[in-house]
C-alpha cells in the first residue's frame, strides 16, 4: 500500500482521503509496515483520539467533508508516510492540502451561518 501511495498519482491519494473508510482501512495495512520498530497504532487514534468538534455550528456537509479531506490529508503526509517521502509525494500532497484548505476557506466564508446579517 505503501507504494502505491509513493506513485505519488494525485488521483489515488484523492481517492484514499475522501472517503474515511477507504483511508481507514489504509491506515490498518500501514501499521504493519516493516519499516517501522513498533507498529503503529493509527486505528486507535482515528477512531479514539482524533474527534471533530466545532466552535460554530455547521450544517453544511460539503464544508464538514472538507474538513475531514483536509484532516486526512494531513495525516497521510505529517505520519504515516513521513519516513519515506520524497520530494515529488511532499509536493503532490502539499498541492492536495493547498487544495483542501481552500475549499475550507470557501466553505466558511459562503457558508449562510457565517454570513454577516445586518441589515
Amino acid at each position: 500500500v505503501k507504494t502505491i501511495l509513493l506513485l505519488n498519482d494525485p488521483s489515488i491519494i484523492e481517492l484514499i482521503v475522501s472517503d474515511e473508510l477507504i483511508f481507514e482501512e489504509v491506515c490498518s495495512t500501514l501499521e504493519y509496515d516493516p519499516d517501522l520498530r513498533d507498529k503503529a497504532n493509527h486505528r486507535w487514534f482515528l477512531r479514539e483520539r482524533a474527534k471533530f468538534r466545532t466552535v460554530a455550528l455547521m450544517e453544511d456537509e460539503e464544508l464538514v467533508a472538507s474538513i475531514h479531506r483536509s484532516f486526512r490529508v494531513n495525516y497521510l503526509r505529517d505520519t504515516l508516510l513521513r519516513p519515506t517521502m520524497d520530494e515529488s509525494s511532499l509536493s503532490t500532497l502539499s498541492s492536495l492540502q493547498t487544495f483542501t484548505h481552500a475549499d475550507v476557506v470557501k466553505g466558511v466564508t459562503m457558508s449562510p451561518a457565517g454570513a454577516d446579517t445586518k441589515g
